[in-house]
């Protein structure tokens, strides 16, 4: 059965005289005679006599009382325990994932991973962004005219390379 008020449809702080005018209500709208046949009319008459015979007497209803609350408390008390289990799972899950961005982006493997045979290569003209000076320019517009092989100093041809032809230890 569930909670006694619910099936008379009065509130937990309804007095002895509206929970039998409830009852009294419900037992002449589900009784066998104007509902005949109905099974579900039947057994709703069953769980309104259990509920009447509950709150009718008072020493049982305080004692229901203090159990419907107790039930009610260990709810609220289980809500609140899952509510701390999940924000701190939440909390570890969020600082797990950032640690793992976090050093994904530093490690040297990250920088294998970026330059493996299915990356596409960097484009010369993104390279040479990242080394332009004053002699770059001209690299650039001897570039831009066709020369086959531009004459340009060491670093920017060093930045042109493709990173695993580069001559330098950091390349």
């Amino acid at each position: 059965m569930s909670n006694a008020y619910t099936v008379l449809g009065v509130p937990v702080a309804a007095d002895r005289g509206e929970i039998r005018a409830a009852y009294i209500n419900l037992a002449r709208r589900l009784h066998p005679d104007r509902n005949a046949g109905s099974a579900l009319a039947v057994q709703r008459l069953r769980d309104v006599n259990q509920a009447y015979a509950l709150l009718k007497d008072p020493e049982r209803r305080s004692t229901y009382d203090q159990l419907l609350q107790q039930m009610q408390e260990r709810a609220r008390q289980q809500r609140k325990r899952a509510a701390t289990i999940m924000a701190a799972s939440f909390a570890l899950t969020t600082a797990i994932a950032g640690t793992l961005l976090f050093f994904t982006r530093l490690s040297p493997v990250a920088d294998a991973m970026n330059a493996s045979e299915y990356s596409e290569p960097a484009r010369p003209t993104e390279v040479a962004s990242f080394a332009f000076d004053s002699t770059s320019s001209a690299i650039v517009a001897e570039m831009a005219a066709g020369s086959e092989k531009p004459q340009m100093d060491l670093p920017a041809r060093e930045a042109l390379q493709e990173p695993s032809t580069r001559t330098d230890a950091a390349g």
